[in-house]
């Protein structure tokens, strides 16, 4: 990030300097910082087999947790606000587990994911299609993956 943000400035100074609005380019001799593997802090792996069904495991866990929660079950059951609170329509939440399975088996980024409107899914040929204006290269692109079990 630091050597992206200080090119992007050096190129604005090297214009600025070519029309005379700068006597001199301050950034003209700054070296940009070493990269690869060996100055990385942490290194990204993908996650194993066991890791993904932990994790999928956990966010269905949490997906009838939050649905439970929403349903006001635990408080209906105690009966402690009465007859005309448990009558009362409780809008169901949406579950989580179809975004990040959506994230595991396409390996599309969040916000690829979350701008998504129905017109990008494509039941039939299992894909999903990444709007130019949204996705990273500015092209259109369709994601496909294995079904999810």
């Amino acid at each position: 990030t630091v050597n992206l943000d200080t090119g992007a400035l050096h190129t604005c100074l090297r214009w600025a300097l070519s029309q005379g609005l700068i006597g001199t380019n301050p950034l003209a001799g700054l070296k940009p910082l070493p990269q690869g593997e060996s100055t990385q802090r942490k290194r990204r792996r993908p996650l194993t087999d066991d890791e993904i069904g932990a994790f999928r495991r956990a966010v269905r866990l949490d997906d009838e947790a939050r649905a439970r929660r929403a349903a006001a079950e635990r408080t209906i059951a105690g009966g402690t606000k009465g007859s005309e609170y448990a009558k009362r329509d409780r809008p169901g939440l949406i579950p989580q587990a179809v975004l990040w399975d959506t994230l595991l088996v396409t390996g599309i980024r969040w916000n690829e994911a979350a701008t998504l409107r129905w017109g990008d899914i494509d039941p039939s040929s299992k894909c999903l299609r990444i709007r130019a204006e949204i996705a990273k290269w500015g092209k259109v692109v369709k994601a496909s993956g294995a079904k999810v079990e």
